[in-house]
């Protein structure tokens, strides 16, 4: 009867280093004043592949409405769209892709964004998704990080800063913002 129980384990266990087991982390983004929070699960498929679980939508019952699985290979982010990978983000080009957001095909926008910023001296990308046949108003506007994803997520009122990993202050976003309006 132990040996029994003795081989389970070790096939339990087994199973575990072979297969591995899927980490996860929630993200979480607030402004200044700590009122307004947003947060999504960042669910780690293998070690080059993760899934972004509600970051562009809280649509997560049909996986295939909202695209949310990236690979990162070399600082270069590719998105999987009809079970192929396409690139997503690469600071040496331009890309000219569709993204699917609750099913409908949003056009990506990169601009690289000149913080004023003291803590780190990381580039930091612009991203908008604007929507393929539908006019609105204001459409968020998501900062980028090629070697930890997505740090603020600037609404039309709101600016949310990613809690950990924060590499920017709301100082350094808003003097840069202030400086490039008094420019044009």
């Amino acid at each position: 009867m132990n040996t029994k129980i003795a081989y389970g384990l070790i096939l339990i266990i087994f199973a575990n280093f072979f297969y591995g087991q899927r980490r996860s982390m929630k993200v979480d983004f607030r402004d200044e004043y700590g009122l307004i929070s947003y947060s999504y699960e960042r669910l780690y498929i293998s070690d080059c592949i993760i899934r972004e679980k509600g970051l562009f939508s809280r649509d997560t019952l049909n996986n295939n409405q909202t695209t949310d699985i990236f690979r990162i290979v070399n600082k270069k982010w590719y998105f999987k769209k009809n079970n192929s990978w396409h690139l997503f983000f690469d600071k040496t080009k331009q890309i000219k892709s569709t993204f699917i957001i609750n099913g409908v095909r949003h056009k990506l926008y990169w601009k690289k964004v000149k913080l004023r910023r003291e803590k780190s001296k990381k580039p930091i990308f612009e991203l908008k998704l604007t929507p393929v046949g539908i006019n609105i108003s204001s459409v968020p506007h998501y900062m980028f990080s090629p070697s930890i994803g997505f740090v603020a997520i600037d609404g039309e009122n709101t600016l949310l800063i990613r809690t950990n990993q924060k590499i920017f202050t709301i100082d350094d976003f808003y003097s840069t913002m202030s400086a490039k309006a008094t420019k044009e």
